[in-house]
């Protein structure tokens, strides 16, 4: 099964979803993610879908705040259409299951037992895409008053995983 159809309806949904909460797309060139940014005063926030790598049909939301001025990392400047969410000190994802496998992502392909066991089916990509819309508020919540949504979670920036 491949994310093609998933794609798709990501961008007929998702991306108007988020183009009318202020964030516009920001091309870099990598398939595995669809990056967008929206200016928020001294920050702007950094947000992404990520695809699983393998074209899997699933993806994960990262997002982060990066200061707008732009940010030095590794002792080079950045400006914020520069950076990866996971750059930044206060990054992090929004998905439906706390976990750190693709098997916790918003996804449409059943989990293995389930497609084995339980003959589960492929979940439609609307239903997959709407999870997605309906847990973004959690993310709103958060850019607006820090509170940490029961979808969230933060993840190291890559500077400091790579270190350690």
């Amino acid at each position: 099964m491949v994310a093609s159809a998933l794609r798709d309806e990501l961008q007929k949904t998702f991306v108007p979803f988020v183009r009318s909460a202020g964030f516009e797309r920001v091309s870099r060139g990598n398939s595995l993610f669809m990056e967008f940014r929206r200016s928020a005063g001294a920050v702007v926030h950094v947000l992404e879908v990520q695809w699983e790598k393998y074209g899997l049909p699933r993806f994960v939301i990262n997002y982060a705040p990066c200061p707008s001025s732009s940010i030095d990392i590794h002792g080079k400047h950045f400006a914020p259409a520069e950076v990866s969410a996971g750059w930044l000190p206060d990054s992090g994802r929004l998905q439906p299951k706390r976990d750190a496998t693709t098997a916790s992502w918003f996804r449409q392909d059943p989990p293995l037992l389930a497609k084995l066991l339980l003959r589960s089916r492929s979940r439609a990509e609307s239903e997959v895409v709407a999870e997605a819309v309906h847990l973004f508020p959690e993310l709103e919540a958060y850019w607006g008053s820090g509170v940490v949504g029961e979808h969230m979670h933060a993840i190291p920036p890559a500077a400091i995983r790579s270190s350690g």
